[in-house]
């Protein structure tokens, strides 16, 4: 009965309440002659709870199978407790998992949860992700799960327990149609035949493989600089969009779930939002996700230390920078280029954000030009002057901006002398 063929190579841990579904995938397990593990997680819920434990240690100690009781407190929580409740029983898995070679969780959900799971997400409006429903294997939090039972529905395992005379418990609150969940469990279920919730259930693996493609195309899109190209961008489908700026605000700052209406208010032709320490600029060149942190302090978020000469590669603004000893050519001085006095290689330089007001002096003009002038007459698209990385020594004074212009206090007089050579290239726009 079960669906995964090379379950011998992994070090198996079972998650059984002592309901329907895990006993019976606990006895499936014991006629494999398969060996494994079983962890009961006590949320101290239910006033049954306690009698679910106990089933659990017997059926274990019977049957010769290790087993843990992990008793949950969740007496102080102000969260969702079904969340908490999964997030710590898998957090605990997790740990398990790091003292074994092929670890593998094995959990009991049937066609009938990959059914409840899809017209629940249905209901919600949940998109292409959510409606790819339940994965027979998956990782959640690091985890990697697998759920063999996944093509058969409840009235075969009720089938099987019934014939075999396995107990099993039976937890009350399945029954209170309080729950979204249970009304779709107790109301609609009963109306599909096993047919059709094996056709749906197709369905989902269909959208499953949607899934893994735009998660593979979003991850190969989705710049280290965090800049997009709105060419680029509005060219692409609206799921890869999604999911593009998706791991983008996560990378940036966004611990909360990205939701659809943070990406319709990027979506408009113009956006200046802040989600989290993410914050996100868009013009009509541009889009650009940016970690709000750096540019509101700039002197204490450094993007790199420069301790030797060679190359260093900084992620946030996908550039790579280099510096080597070399001789002042006025001829191939860029704004990729720059030549400097050698004196600033002896000097701790690092490179940082900066404020729009911050002023630099470069060669050639009489006074200090403040960034922002700097910038619009360089014209720097605005979505990307408040990211844009300079270079400063060690009293924080600002000595170039990358890719745009050099101070004059360090600068050459004449070709030939020697000089710091500071090379630098953005690959990310």
């Amino acid at each position: 009965m079960l669906s995964s063929p090379n379950l011998k190579s992994h070090d198996l841990l079972l998650l059984c309440s002592g309901g329907p579904d895990s006993v019976f995938l606990f006895h499936q397990l014991k006629e494999k002659g398969l060996n494994f593990s079983v962890v009961h997680f006590q949320h101290h819920q239910r006033d049954s709870a306690e009698m679910d434990a106990e089933f659990v240690s017997h059926l274990c100690r019977a049957a010769g199978v290790p087993f843990f009781i992990v008793d949950l407190d969740f007496s102080n929580s102000k969260t969702n407790f079904q969340n908490q409740a999964r997030r710590e029983r898998y957090l605990w898995a997790k740990d398990w998992c790091q003292s074994k070679k092929s670890p593998l969780i094995l959990t009991a959900h049937h066609l009938d949860d990959q059914i409840e799971t899809l017209l629940f997400r249905l209901s919600r409006g949940a998109g292409l992700k959510g409606l790819a429903g339940i994965r027979e294997q998956s990782l959640l939090w690091g985890v990697p799960v697998c759920r063999p039972l996944l093509h058969l529905s409840k009235s075969q395992i009720l089938k099987q327990l019934d014939e075999h005379g396995w107990d099993y418990c039976v937890d009350e609150s399945n029954a209170s149609e309080k729950y979204e969940r249970n009304k779709i469990r107790h109301q609609l279920l009963p109306k599909f035949s096993l047919e059709q919730k094996q056709n749906i259930a197709h369905l989902a693996e269909f959208l499953q493989q949607a899934d893994v493609y735009f998660s593979t195309r979003a991850c190969f899109y989705s710049k280290p600089s965090g800049i997009l190209l709105r060419t680029e961008f509005d060219a692409w489908p609206e799921e890869l969009q999604f999911r593009v700026i998706q791991k983008l605000v996560s990378k940036q700052g966004f611990e909360k779930q990205f939701e659809d209406k943070h990406f319709h208010m990027i979506l408009k032709e113009t956006a200046h939002l802040q989600l989290g320490d993410c914050e996100i600029f868009k013009d009509n060149q541009y889009l650009v996700f940016s970690h709000s942190k750096v540019q509101n302090h700039p002197e204490k978020h450094i993007l790199a230390k420069i301790s030797a000469k060679g190359s260093y590669y900084i992620g946030q603004y996908g550039l790579k920078l280099s510096f080597k000893k070399s001789v002042y050519s006025p001829n191939t001085q860029s704004k990729k280029r720059f030549y400097f006095h050698p004196s600033l290689a002896k000097q701790r330089l690092r490179v940082t954000g900066a404020r729009l007001h911050e002023t630099m002096q470069t060669y050639g003009h009489k006074r200090p030009q403040s960034l922002a002038d700097l910038y619009q007459s360089h014209k720097i698209p605005l979505a990307l002057r408040r990211i844009w990385p300079v270079l400063r020594n060690s009293t924080g004074q600002i000595v170039c901006v990358l890719g745009v212009a050099a101070s004059s206090d360090y600068a050459l007089q004449q070709q030939g002398d020697p000089a710091l050579e500071i090379h630098s290239d953005f690959q990310g726009f």
